[in-house]
């Protein structure tokens, strides 16, 4: 089978990218490896903006990045409308800052833009596209978007809640666009999948002025581990503010740093080994069989620990790191040391948008399946399916055998005629 892979999460552990179509690996990927090469400009442009951006929307354009979309204009891969829009967007941010976040929204449609023309020109037997902004904005905005009704509404300001009313949905029109072309034919007769797992669940929130994270991943680690102890080198790999993911050269020092993150505490705030952020979460079933996720809370309100660490195997340590408005002494005990946060490599980073999250994930999520051509069949009733039931449906319409590691059934029509 011919496949073509877009932005797929973690594709960039993929090592033979010339055995796809096209291969095009996800926006942390540790390497700049893309298929077919004259894309490799632009991904060293896209990596570059994702990296200044890992928690707020950085304003700046990195280094050769409006050559590398002219030269992709000039060559067919990106609209004249889409160069208007981002033209329109970076005259709207000088006179509005908050417009900023709608810069996750021009990256969606540069890659969509791409992606239909590698669709056009490759023509893959199957080949799938993946973006994140819709659920950032989601995540960030959902109680400025569904006011009516909404937990948040005496707990955010009134302002705030006009001012970012029309995010969520300004996000869900970059993707329209995307599913317009798709859906008129432009890449020839297709099955289109549109798959998200999870929802969305408003989460009781405030507004929040700025945070207390790690800005010195590597003076943090060596604050932690203190001068008694010498590490190895380590690499810090790509991630989203306020999250970090270490891998060392040995097993030793991964141990070390685990057990002195055991000792941090700030304030009142303790470090919590756990690979789960949340402070509890279940998953309840309603009477109609939808099932959701239901998030627990600290007495404070707040559904995260602030401080978490966790090993995922003998050399990974991850980190997450978030105490929204701190307003403590800028010290740290470290077992019986005192740390100084700037010896700390911690600071404070602003929260831009005003918010850190105002929803969470939930299990229930969505899946339509569109053919161009042809009918799809649609009954009275939407149907419960498990998204363990994807992969086998997919493998099941190439007529492909199940690896019996899969557990899912192939329930999924994806070729209604």
């Amino acid at each position: 089978m011919s496949v073509g892979v877009y932005g797929s999460l973690f594709s960039s552990c993929e090592t033979d990218l010339s055995r796809y179509a096209f291969f095009v690996p996800d926006v942390f990927s540790p390497h700049d490896s893309v298929n077919p090469p004259e894309l490799q400009g632009f991904q060293n442009f896209n990596l570059a903006m994702t990296r200044a951006s890992g928690r707020n929307a950085d304003e700046a354009v990195a280094s050769g990045g409006g050559r590398e979309v002219l030269k992709l204009a000039l060559g067919g891969r990106i609209q004249p409308g889409t160069l208007g829009r981002i033209g329109a967007q970076l005259i709207s941010e000088k006179f509005n800052s908050r417009r900023l976040s709608r810069r996750r929204n021009t990256q969606t449609e540069l890659h969509a833009d791409i992606f239909v023309s590698l669709l056009k020109q490759k023509k893959p037997d199957f080949s799938c596209f993946y973006t994140n902004n819709v659920a950032a904005a989601m995540h960030r905005f959902w109680s400025a978007a569904m006011p009516d009704g909404s937990i948040n509404a005496g707990r955010l300001q009134g302002e705030w809640l006009d001012q970012y009313s029309d995010e969520v949905f300004e996000a869900l029109y970059s993707v329209e666009r995307l599913l317009r072309r798709l859906v008129s034919g432009e890449a020839g007769d297709c099955v289109i999948v549109l798959a998200s797992a999870l929802g969305q669940e408003e989460i009781p929130a405030e507004n929040h002025k700025d945070f207390l994270t790690i800005t010195n991943i590597r003076r943090f680690i060596e604050g932690v581990v203190g001068d008694a102890c010498e590490l190895g080198p380590f690499e810090s790999l790509p991630t989203m503010v306020p999250d970090y993911s270490l891998r060392f050269s040995s097993k030793k020092d991964a141990s070390l740093v685990r057990d002195r993150l055991g000792s941090l505490k700030i304030n009142d705030y303790r470090a919590v080994e756990t690979l789960e952020r949340m402070h509890s979460k279940e998953i309840l079933t309603q009477e109609g069989g939808l099932s959701y996720m239901r998030h627990g809370y600290d007495e404070s309100g707040h559904f995260k620990h602030p401080i978490t660490f966790s090993l995922s195997d003998d050399e990974n340590v991850h980190i997450s790191f978030q105490i929204d408005d701190y307003e403590g002494a800028d010290v740290a005990a470290v077992g019986n040391r005192e740390v100084s946060f700037d010896d700390l490599g911690l600071g404070r980073v602003s929260h831009d948008e005003g918010v850190n999250c105002t929803a969470q994930h939930s299990a229930n999520g969505s899946l339509i399946v569109h053919r161009v051509s042809g009918k799809s069949a649609v009954g009275a009733d939407i149907p419960v399916i498990s998204a363990l039931d994807f992969v086998p449906s997919v493998l099941d319409h190439f007529g492909l055998a199940k690896p019996s590691y899969l557990t899912g059934k192939p329930t999924i029509a994806l070729a209604r005629v």
